[in-house]
């Protein structure tokens, strides 16, 4: 129900606020009020993509590109610290500030050293694919800041809706708090964003099964699936056990289905 409502709130307040969004990431300070954004200075020359992102958020005085600044644009457009697809880059500079500190610098540290070209360059690595296409704003979401302040305004409205009763056919169900109450979001280009209870442990239960057929599609590939598990609703009860003419389970998300993977 609590899905539903939501989703409901949702699509009325994107219609209704859908001239409001404007294909821009939001006001990053006077580091955004440059005058020539990432697409003007790419178009003068053709360079290389790590200059272009290098020369538009350096200190110019020290030359320097700071770590942590980036990182911090990067959050405005979704992308966050603990994204995989950073992981190399902030690798490399994790083991030269330990080279340079007494102490070990945990994963979880604020990461936050000023680099000059070249190693930016070098640090990197592939992650400059991501960084670029986010400074660029053309991620799937490019205006994150009030595609989450709408978010954020539906799930404070779904708050208080107390309709219903937790599930008690499973323990595991039946020992959850109806009080917890949390949202999170990532789209297809990683952009991510939660609210509320998110780190309380819950019972995943149906919504397991895509997750399962995902990994069953990555490490057998698509046609070795389907030698077991159609494609198509069965438009019979959701526990009925029975095969489709082809003598296979019609998908993947009914239970006795399910056990094929």
């Amino acid at each position: 129900m609590f899905v539903r409502i939501g989703c409901s709130l949702l699509e009325k307040r994107i219609f209704r606020r859908s001239e409001k969004f404007s294909h821009s990431v939001a006001s990053m300070g006077c580091i955004r009020e440059r005058q020539f954004s990432t697409e003007s200075v790419s178009s003068r020359g053709a360079p290389h993509i790590h200059d272009v992102v290098f020369d538009l958020y350096k200190n110019t005085e020290s030359e320097t590109l700071s770590s942590c600044g980036l990182l911090k644009l990067l959050y405005e457009t979704g992308i966050r610290r603990d994204d995989p697809r950073l992981a190399n880059f902030l690798h490399a500079i994790r083991h030269d500030e330990r080279r340079q500190s007494v102490s070990d610098i945990t994963p979880t540290e604020v990461v936050n050293e000023n680099l000059d070209r070249e190693t930016f360059k070098r640090y990197v690595g592939d992650a400059i694919g991501i960084i670029s296409k986010a400074l660029k704003k053309q991620l799937v979401i490019p205006d994150w800041p009030a595609f989450i302040t709408l978010l954020g305004e539906i799930f404070e409205s779904c708050r208080d809706f107390n309709d219903g009763n937790v599930a008690t056919y499973i323990p595991q169900l039946a020992r959850s708090d109806p009080k917890h109450w949390a949202m999170s979001v990532c789209t297809i280009d990683g952009q991510r964003r939660s609210w509320g209870a998110t780190q309380v442990p819950f019972c995943l239960q149906s919504v397991s099964k895509p997750f399962t057929y995902a990994i069953a599609m990555d490490e057998l590939g698509a046609e070795e699936v389907h030698k077991y598990v159609g494609q198509e609703p069965s438009g019979r009860l959701f526990n009925e056990i029975c095969l489709d003419h082809n003598l296979q389970h019609h998908n993947y998300i009914a239970k006795h289905k399910m056990k094929a993977l």
